[in-house]
């Protein structure tokens, strides 16, 4: 029984642990999909700042009309241009057009800006985490570095920007060579929906675990009391089995075996004295003048005087001996294990034990006496024969006057 218990208990741990792995691989999908989402959506900001600054890199820069109170780009080379109208124009590098852009998309959901190295403008000095994606991309070779920060609710991205030919007019005096990081534009994206849908679907995900945890102990439980009701009602049953199987072997009156199943245990204890060649006794019993008491006292006293015959006898018997009733006043005993004298000796007490009895009925006193026939094996192939041999014995008793024991020749 504990195995069927600690198979179900594996069984649950298993398919609890399939549900809730395949919640996990759910919610981590989602939170994937999520960041996947937010990756590429930095990419895209980069990649549209970097093209603008191509387009300004080809041009080696445009000039602009400044706006009212615009100074010029006091780090930039030939940094004004008088048009033919006599307009002062200023120059605009790439660099200086990411600044300008950056200052544009500040109200927008995310922000960026130019970083370097070594920049000329002061302005662009890169942060903590800037100095640490620039130091990342260049020990590691990679074009980008960006973090989720659950603490300042954002996500971060570097991506880097890679000297080329055109830089060099600007650049090749800080010792920059074409191919080299020199830079990058820092990306922040304010992630406050983000994380807030993390924690809601985090937090979704352990109440279902915890709800299939909880479902399946109910359902264990349960089990287990399917399982027991199962096993008691089983026991029930083989126990009224073997108290029908019992009923089906005595005898209803007096509780001792029936001339059924008397005779089928007799058959074996036969065969196995025939096989290892002992001797087995046969005592066939009958109560001496049944009728008369049936008919003087009635029939309730006949069965007490059955019943306390039987209780007499058992009283004498061994455990080794058999005990049946096998006739309405008829009774035999089969004796292992004892002597033909031994044999003799014991008939003669159930004899003398019986006329001493003093049954008790209605105020009466019913006193009788047993009549007995005693056959031991010798040439019987059968225990019929033997039982017949007993009964003949019997019958010379009765007819020879009652109340004795006679022995099978």
């Amino acid at each position: 029984m504990k195995y069927n218990y600690i198979f179900i208990i594996l069984v649950a741990i298993v398919v609890d642990y399939g549900l809730i792995n395949f919640i996990e691989n759910i919610a981590k999908t989602r939170i994937s999909n999520e960041e996947t989402h937010i990756i590429s959506q930095a990419r895209t900001h980069f990649n549209d700042q970097v093209n603008y600054r191509i387009w300004n890199a080809q041009y080696d820069g445009v000039y602009v009309k400044p706006k009212p109170n615009q100074e010029p780009n006091p780090y930039l080379i030939n940094n004004t241009l008088k048009s033919e109208d006599n307009q002062t124009l200023i120059k605009i590098n790439p660099d200086w057009m990411t600044s300008q852009l950056s200052e544009l998309a500040k109200t927008g959901d995310y922000t960026f800006r130019i970083i370097s190295f070594a920049p000329l403008n002061p302005s662009n000095f890169p942060n903590n985490f800037e100095k640490e994606a620039l130091k990342f991309m260049v020990e590691k070779s990679k074009t980008e570095f960006f973090t989720f920060n659950e603490k300042e609710k954002s996500f971060k991205y570097m991506g880097a920007l890679i000297t080329n030919e055109s830089c060099m007019q600007c650049h090749a005096e800080q010792g920059y060579k074409v191919g080299d990081i020199r830079g990058g534009i820092s990306i922040l994206i304010d992630l406050e929906e983000y994380f807030a849908n993390k924690n809601d679907i985090l937090k979704k995900k352990m109440m279902i675990e915890i709800l299939i945890v909880i479902v399946s102990i109910i359902i264990i439980f349960l089990i287990f009391r399917v399982l027991k009701h199962t096993v008691e009602l089983e026991l029930k049953v083989e126990e009224r089995t073997k108290e029908l199987r019992k009923l089906s072997q005595l005898d209803s009156l007096t509780g001792i075996n029936n001339r059924g199943h008397f005779m089928d245990i007799s058959e074996k204890y036969f065969n196995i004295a025939l096989r290892n060649k002992t001797q087995i006794h046969i005592l066939s019993i009958d109560i001496d003048n049944f009728k008369n008491i049936n008919d003087t006292f009635g029939h309730q006293a006949g069965d007490k005087v059955i019943v306390s015959f039987a209780k007499t006898v058992n009283e004498l018997l061994r455990n080794s001996d058999l005990f049946g009733r096998v006739g309405g006043e008829e009774f035999s005993i089969l004796l292992q294990n004892t002597s033909k004298d031994g044999a003799i000796s014991f008939a003669e007490r159930i004899r003398v034990s019986t006329e001493e009895m003093n049954i008790l009925y209605e105020d009466k006193v019913i006193k009788v006496t047993v009549s007995i026939g005693l056959a031991t094996l010798n040439d019987e192939s059968n225990i019929s024969e033997l039982l017949k041999n007993s009964d003949v014995a019997l019958y010379c008793a009765k007819n020879e006057g009652r109340n004795q024991v006679k022995i099978f020749n």
